[in-house]
């Protein structure tokens, strides 16, 4: 593991001093992962792109979790005069691991702008996420200014420099509280799931001046530490540039000592591509100007160096690049000048690919994704043959229309693509826009899921289209089954019926089965959840079945009852449904002294019992607690050995109800309820578990002062004037005293540890240290000074709780949960039906506002048999009639969609 080095800083007490006067006000520090294509990683919203030390970090292609980054992230400098008229250079970026910190560990960088992170969120904006949203937007704000993303996933975020207080410069003249170079910064990702976008992220910063000063000599760029192969990795590194097409790239040499996991011929090669830099005077863009790979961490290979940095970044330095070594890279672009109220760009594409000419032809492509993004005219390309489903062999014609307004002459570069992990291949390059093209098919591996790519371009520009899926199928080849799971396939929270979705056959036409499985441990175990199932191409997943909590993914499989292949994996994603709690005055902590909670969730009302539940727990294993639950009406365990003590998973359902059981850390002291509760010390206390071999035991202390011998010590039979008192079990305890300093007195650097007997033997269990106190001077326990030590307690085989269910009819209605009213969906009626039934159902959206709202019905096979609503409604309560006169009797499940949320229930036609 890497571990960052800090230098010091010319004038960092000035900083530390402004620091500590300063107002820090930094929003929320939010991470979110992008991860709809082949590449995937983490992202932060105070500018740090990737995960150091753990993936997803920069990972491609991203099912097979071959990382080649540490983080990267932006750095801006700009040279300065401080308030002394001294030039200064001061750097801001916002690294996890290195990036700039004060003496006292206060981030010297970017940090989120508090006034564009939503405070109930978990992540920065995200397209696909509503509840990412900041709460003011009723849309999401693409770049244009339009109300859908103009990419298939966003991520939106904005940062500022205002706690940059390393040196004395004050960016705004009327307040000194707002630090660093006076900067904001709007930051956007960008991914596609398009074949010719699928190798590469873009992330563009629009870089704005918000204060009143300009500056005239600034310098943009990225800092970053690649890693190729993997955190295990990072020693044997390649770096190389371009200027030409402003791209830097990262490689392992041919067998370079890689003896990690990864074969050598499964690496990639990374590169990152500078395609929009700021502008010079001229309105020019600068382009790349510097770049440098110093060892990770030496005294050029770090960002909290400023003056450093200030000449790795200077326009023309490309000198320090160490190859076949852990390095880091410094990108630069400068130098540049933003007066107040204006901006400048900066766009990077991170760019994957198999040897360097596929990682430049993914680039060229980063450029015309990019180029769309900004809305230059483009060649328009519509591919028309193969047509979609389309079964073809042999000689097949490729057709396409292409055209430009710009007047060039197009030409026409072709590939195509099995869907089979190998990317793009070449059909044909530098072909003239005829509109067709005779493709010989003999040669390829039957398959199911092929797509033609068609590049029409001129010198300077390309335009793309892509077909959908059609099969190949040539005579005398035998064909597998393949399989493709299309939802949920992203890191996404879902609740109530989701629709599983895939693609699957074989190319001979064979019949194929498909089994679902689903894990909750992020894919080390995996458990099945439908199957045999039709090749039907969805299936309705009731995860109200399932606990809420973290790390689900799907997978599936299709047999042809020959050959069994196995889908890609969703990414961990999360349940959350919606459901009622029990009242607390129903869950009653019977016995014991665990300081966890206990909350009790109703799932499903039709299964209540109104019975009264045991709930007990068993902590003599040394490996885990469980806990089992006792139905106290029917006299029988209704759980047994569970193991979910977290309240990040809940635990299984019984009885339509399920537990949420939150555990205490036992490793720790309750510091916030621990202290003098008499005298006036004034010493700083450290709490821990004896560290030789300490035992936790649960219970609360006092150490009591005397101004006389009141106990001894064990084991040294030092005489000490304090006792200590267990107030949970009201008995006086031995006491082992650590006398650092030989004084034999209480004394700065003493410690105190508490012993308990276990079999007869003592053993240490928690300790409190006595240290120097953080200002004035050490002032030690007198006579009548009292120290209370309070602990966590973890639920042992001591603790009891017991509760009812709540419906039934020896409960007051006043102690029953509601169902929640903003969104209901009510039983049909009449139930069962012929031919005709009445749903009702409620919705109220965030705000008040209106939301789209989908109702559909669909049979046991999950198939979409009538919609019933699909359109904007306003809050309110709605009635609709299903009319069934066509379909066969049967049960049919009926789901109401309004925004993110989802009921469904089940019902009867009965003919």
């Amino acid at each position: 593991m890497k571990t960052s080095s800090h230098q010091s800083h010319p004038g960092f007490m000035v900083g530390l001093l402004l620091l500590t006067m300063a107002t820090l006000s930094f929003g929320q520090r939010l991470s979110g992962i992008h991860g709809i294509n082949q590449v995937r990683t983490f992202f932060y919203n105070y500018g740090s792109i990737g995960r150091p030390n753990s993936e997803p970090s920069f990972t491609w292609p991203k099912d097979t979790g071959n990382g080649y980054a540490y983080e990267f992230g932006l750095i801006i400098g700009a040279e300065v005069a401080d308030t002394s008229g001294n030039t200064i250079h001061l750097f801001s970026e916002g690294l996890i691991d290195g990036g700039d910190r004060s003496p006292g560990g206060m981030v010297w960088g970017w940090q989120p702008a508090p006034e564009y992170v939503n405070p109930d969120a978990d992540q920065p904006p995200m397209s696909n996420a509503p509840d990412s949203w900041l709460p003011e937007w009723s849309a999401w704000p693409g770049l244009s200014g339009e109300d859908v993303p103009t990419a298939d996933l966003e991520s939106y975020y904005v940062m500022d420099d205002r706690d940059n207080a390393e040196f004395a410069y004050f960016p705004f003249s009327e307040d000194s509280s707002l630090r660093g170079l006076g900067l904001q910064v709007t930051c956007r990702g960008f991914q596609w799931t398009d074949l010719p976008y699928e190798n590469f992220i873009i992330y563009r910063y629009e870089i704005k001046n918000i204060s009143d000063k300009p500056l005239n000599k600034l310098v943009v760029g990225l800092f970053g530490d690649p890693h190729i192969g993997g955190p295990g990795d990072f020693a044997d590194d390649f770096v190389g540039y371009s200027l030409e097409d402003n791209l830097v790239y990262c490689y392992d040499k041919e067998d370079s000592g890689n003896d990690f996991s990864i074969p050598w011929s499964e690496l990639g090669w990374f590169g990152i591509q500078l395609l929009e830099t700021p502008k010079n005077s001229e309105h020019n863009e600068i382009g790349l100007t510097s770049v440098n790979a110093p060892v990770y961490a030496s005294t050029d290979g770090t960002p909290a160096n400023d003056p450093i940095m200030w000449e790795m970044y200077r326009p023309g330095n490309f000198s320090a690049i160490t190859q076949e070594t852990d390095n880091v890279l410094e990108i630069g672009s400068g130098y540049c000048s933003i007066p107040p109220d204006s901006t400048q760009l900066f766009t990077v594409a991170y760019v994957f690919g198999k040897g360097l000419d596929n990682l430049r032809f993914n680039a060229k492509n980063a450029q015309m994704a990019y180029s769309a993004l900004k809305g230059e005219t483009a060649p328009v390309v519509h591919v028309k043959a193969p047509a979609k489903d389309s079964e073809i062999s042999g000689t097949c014609s490729i057709e396409w229309t292409a055209e430009y307004e710009g007047g060039e002459p197009l030409t026409i570069d072709l590939y195509y693509d099995n869907h089979k992990g190998s990317g793009l291949q070449p059909i044909a390059n530098g072909l003239a826009n005829s509109g067709s093209y005779s493709w010989d098919t003999e040669g390829l591996e039957d398959g199911l899921n092929y797509r033609i790519v068609v590049f029409a371009k001129t010198d300077s520009i390309r335009g793309v289209d892509q077909s959908d899926f059609f099969i190949v199928n040539n005579p005398n080849n035998s064909a597998e089954p393949e399989i493709e799971l299309l939802y949920p396939l992203y890191q996404e929270t879902l609740s109530g019926d989701v629709e599983i979705q895939w693609r699957a056959g074989d190319a001979d036409g064979d019949a194929v089965t498909v089994h679902i499985y689903y894990s909750d441990d992020r894919g080390n175990n995996w458990r099945p959840l439908a199957g045999p199932l039709e090749n039907t191409g969805s299936y309705i997943w009731n995860t109200r079945q399932l606990p809420n909590g973290h790390g689900y993914q799907i997978k599936l499989t299709a047999s042809d009852g020959t050959n069994e292949v196995e889908s890609n994996t969703s990414l961990s994603c999360s349940i959350d449904n919606e459901y009622a709690l029990m009242a607390d005055s129903l869950v009653t902590h019977v016995s014991g002294r665990g300081d966890g909670s206990v909350e009790v969730k109703i799932v499903d009302i039709t299964e209540a019992t109104g019975h009264v539940y045991r709930l007990t727990f068993d902590d003599s294993s040394s490996a885990h607690t469980t806990y089992d639950v006792y139905d106290v009406d029917n006299r029988k365990f209704v759980l047994e050995n569970c193991t979910q003590l977290s309240p990040e998973q809940d635990g299984p359902l019984f009885d339509g109800l399920r537990l949420i059981i939150d555990n205490v850390d036992p490793t720790i002291v309750d510091t916030d309820n621990s202290g003098w509760i008499s005298g006036q010390p004034n010493i700083s206390l450290a709490y821990s578990l004896y560290p030789a071999g300490g035992v936790r035991y649960p219970a609360d202390y006092e150490i009591r002062f005397f101004d006389s011998v009141a106990d001894t010590a064990l084991f040294t039979d030092l005489p000490v004037h304090f006792q200590i008192w267990n107030i949970s079990e009201n008995k006086q305890e031995d006491i082992y005293f650590r006398d650092n300093n030989g004084d034999k007195e209480l004394s700065v650097g003493d410690v105190i540890v508490i012993i308990q007997y276990f079999d007869g033997t003592a053993k240490g269990t928690w300790q409190v240290e006595f240290n120097q106190p953080d200002s004035g001077e050490a002032v030690l326990p007198q006579d009548g000074a009292v120290l209370r030590i309070k602990t966590l307690k973890t639920f042992s085989g001591a603790d009891v709780f017991e509760f009812q269910d709540p419906y039934s009819t020896g409960v007051d209605d006043g102690n029953i949960p509601p169902p929640p009213q903003d969104f209901f969906l009510e039983q049909n009626y009449p139930n069962p039906f012929n031919p005709e039934t009445a749903i009702r159902y409620h919705v109220r959206s965030n705000g008040n506002s209106s939301v789209h709202v989908e109702l559909n019905v669909y049979n046991m096979l999950g198939q979409k048999v009538a919609t019933l609503v699909s359109k904007k409604q306003n809050p309110g309560q709605y009635r609709v009639t299903w009319q069934a006169a066509n379909l066969p009797s049967g049960i049919y499940f009926y789901r109401l969609q309004a925004g993110r949320k989802q009921l469904t229930r089940k019902c009867l036609l009965l003919k």
